[in-house]
Protein backbone atom coordinates (compact mmCIF):
# COMPACT_ATOMS: atom_id res chain seq x y z
CA UNK A 1 0.00 0.00 0.00
CA UNK A 2 1.40 3.46 -1.04
CA UNK A 3 1.61 6.54 1.06
CA UNK A 4 -1.51 7.98 -1.39
CA UNK A 5 -3.26 4.93 -0.81
CA UNK A 6 -2.86 5.02 2.80
CA UNK A 7 -3.84 8.92 3.29
CA UNK A 8 -6.95 7.85 0.70
CA UNK A 9 -8.25 4.56 3.66
CA UNK A 10 -7.69 7.01 6.55
CA UNK A 11 -9.74 9.81 4.43
CA UNK A 12 -12.66 7.25 4.28
CA UNK A 13 -12.29 6.03 7.50
CA UNK A 14 -12.99 9.56 8.81
CA UNK A 15 -16.36 10.49 6.73
CA UNK A 16 -17.25 7.53 7.68
CA UNK A 17 -17.18 7.70 11.11
CA UNK A 18 -15.02 4.61 12.21
CA UNK A 19 -11.61 6.56 12.65
CA UNK A 20 -12.28 10.03 14.62
CA UNK A 21 -8.57 11.45 13.70
CA UNK A 22 -6.04 9.67 12.04
CA UNK A 23 -2.37 10.87 11.48
CA UNK A 24 0.14 9.69 9.31
CA UNK A 25 3.41 9.07 10.87
CA UNK A 26 5.63 12.04 10.29
CA UNK A 27 3.17 14.67 9.97
CA UNK A 28 3.09 16.47 13.98
CA UNK A 29 3.78 13.48 15.63
CA UNK A 30 6.87 14.78 17.17
CA UNK A 31 4.96 17.96 18.51
CA UNK A 32 1.96 15.97 19.67
CA UNK A 33 4.21 13.83 21.95
CA UNK A 34 5.20 16.82 22.83
CA UNK A 35 2.60 18.08 24.25
CA UNK A 36 1.34 14.92 25.43
CA UNK A 37 4.43 14.38 27.50
CA UNK A 38 4.41 18.30 28.84
CA UNK A 39 2.15 17.70 32.16
CA UNK A 40 4.15 15.17 32.93
CA UNK A 41 7.20 16.94 32.69
CA UNK A 42 5.90 19.70 34.47
CA UNK A 43 4.56 17.72 37.51
CA UNK A 44 8.19 15.95 37.87
CA UNK A 45 10.04 19.27 38.22
CA UNK A 46 7.38 20.86 40.46
CA UNK A 47 7.62 17.85 42.84
CA UNK A 48 11.24 17.08 42.85
CA UNK A 49 13.12 14.18 42.97
CA UNK A 50 11.16 10.79 44.26
CA UNK A 51 14.55 8.76 45.01
CA UNK A 52 16.66 9.34 48.03
CA UNK A 53 19.12 12.14 49.23
CA UNK A 54 22.34 9.89 49.19
CA UNK A 55 24.94 10.14 48.61
CA UNK A 56 24.51 13.70 49.57
CA UNK A 57 22.65 13.24 52.79
CA UNK A 58 22.18 10.22 54.85
CA UNK A 59 21.10 7.05 53.89
CA UNK A 60 17.42 6.21 56.09
CA UNK A 61 17.20 2.50 55.68
CA UNK A 62 13.58 0.94 56.95
CA UNK A 63 14.03 -0.44 60.27
CA UNK A 64 12.89 -4.33 57.96
CA UNK A 65 16.33 -3.53 55.80
CA UNK A 66 18.12 -6.86 55.75
CA UNK A 67 21.69 -5.97 55.56
CA UNK A 68 25.50 -7.65 57.03
CA UNK A 69 25.43 -10.65 58.75
CA UNK A 70 26.08 -10.67 62.75
CA UNK A 71 26.85 -13.02 65.07
CA UNK A 72 27.38 -13.48 68.57
CA UNK A 73 30.30 -15.95 69.20
CA UNK A 74 29.17 -17.18 72.57
CA UNK A 75 25.79 -18.61 71.64
CA UNK A 76 27.37 -20.48 68.37
CA UNK A 77 27.54 -23.84 68.89
CA UNK A 78 29.08 -24.98 65.14
CA UNK A 79 26.15 -26.83 64.40
CA UNK A 80 26.23 -25.96 60.89
CA UNK A 81 22.42 -25.08 60.58
CA UNK A 82 23.33 -22.10 58.81
CA UNK A 83 25.75 -23.24 56.45
CA UNK A 84 23.73 -26.39 55.31
CA UNK A 85 20.40 -24.21 54.58
CA UNK A 86 21.99 -21.00 53.21
CA UNK A 87 20.62 -20.80 49.83
CA UNK A 88 23.83 -18.43 48.27
CA UNK A 89 26.30 -20.70 49.92
CA UNK A 90 27.58 -17.45 52.28
CA UNK A 91 28.66 -19.46 55.17
CA UNK A 92 31.48 -22.03 55.27
CA UNK A 93 31.98 -23.98 58.48
CA UNK A 94 36.15 -25.10 58.73
CA UNK A 95 35.69 -28.00 61.31
CA UNK A 96 38.71 -29.93 63.05
CA UNK A 97 36.87 -31.36 65.78
CA UNK A 98 33.79 -30.79 67.85
CA UNK A 99 35.33 -27.66 69.40
CA UNK A 100 37.66 -26.62 67.26
CA UNK A 101 36.12 -24.81 64.18
CA UNK A 102 35.40 -21.14 62.07
CA UNK A 103 32.32 -19.85 60.13
CA UNK A 104 33.28 -17.87 57.60
CA UNK A 105 31.05 -14.66 55.57
CA UNK A 106 31.39 -14.20 52.47
CA UNK A 107 29.14 -11.01 51.74
CA UNK A 108 29.85 -11.19 48.08
CA UNK A 109 27.72 -14.70 47.99
CA UNK A 110 25.74 -13.34 50.25
CA UNK A 111 21.71 -12.68 49.24
CA UNK A 112 20.49 -11.43 52.18
CA UNK A 113 17.61 -13.79 52.53
CA UNK A 114 17.38 -14.38 56.50
CA UNK A 115 17.25 -17.88 56.05
CA UNK A 116 20.67 -18.49 58.11
CA UNK A 117 18.73 -16.08 61.17
CA UNK A 118 15.61 -18.40 60.77
CA UNK A 119 18.23 -21.74 61.00
CA UNK A 120 20.49 -21.04 63.99
CA UNK A 121 18.20 -22.68 66.75
CA UNK A 122 20.22 -20.85 69.52
CA UNK A 123 19.55 -17.30 68.11
CA UNK A 124 23.19 -16.60 67.29
CA UNK A 125 22.97 -14.96 64.16
CA UNK A 126 21.13 -11.99 62.81
CA UNK A 127 20.80 -9.29 59.72
CA UNK A 128 21.67 -5.86 60.65
CA UNK A 129 20.47 -3.04 59.33
CA UNK A 130 24.24 -2.07 57.29
CA UNK A 131 24.81 -3.51 54.06
CA UNK A 132 28.17 -4.13 52.41
CA UNK A 133 30.24 -1.55 50.68
CA UNK A 134 31.06 -2.01 47.26
CA UNK A 135 34.55 -2.88 46.38
CA UNK A 136 36.53 -3.89 43.14
CA UNK A 137 37.61 -6.85 45.16
CA UNK A 138 35.74 -9.34 46.91
CA UNK A 139 38.47 -11.33 48.30
CA UNK A 140 38.83 -8.45 50.76
CA UNK A 141 35.04 -8.78 52.17
CA UNK A 142 35.82 -12.28 53.43
CA UNK A 143 34.76 -12.17 57.60
CA UNK A 144 35.17 -14.98 60.12
CA UNK A 145 32.69 -14.79 62.32
CA UNK A 146 33.64 -17.28 65.19
CA UNK A 147 36.54 -18.68 65.38
CA UNK A 148 36.76 -21.68 68.42
CA UNK A 149 40.23 -23.02 69.64
CA UNK A 150 38.67 -25.72 71.94
CA UNK A 151 39.59 -23.57 75.22
CA UNK A 152 37.79 -19.87 74.65
CA UNK A 153 36.32 -18.05 71.64
CA UNK A 154 38.73 -15.61 70.08
CA UNK A 155 37.55 -12.02 68.34
CA UNK A 156 35.93 -12.42 65.35
CA UNK A 157 38.75 -10.93 62.54
CA UNK A 158 39.06 -9.68 58.82
CA UNK A 159 41.26 -12.48 56.53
Amino acid sequence: MSRSDARQSVAEQEKSGRVREAQVSGEGSALRSFFYLLPGVLRTLRNGPSTVSFPFGPLELPKSFRGRVEIDADKCRGCSLCVRDCPAFALELRRESRDVFQLIYYPDRCAYCGQCELSCNFGAIRLSNDFTEGTSDPSSLTTVLVSRNGKENEEPSSS
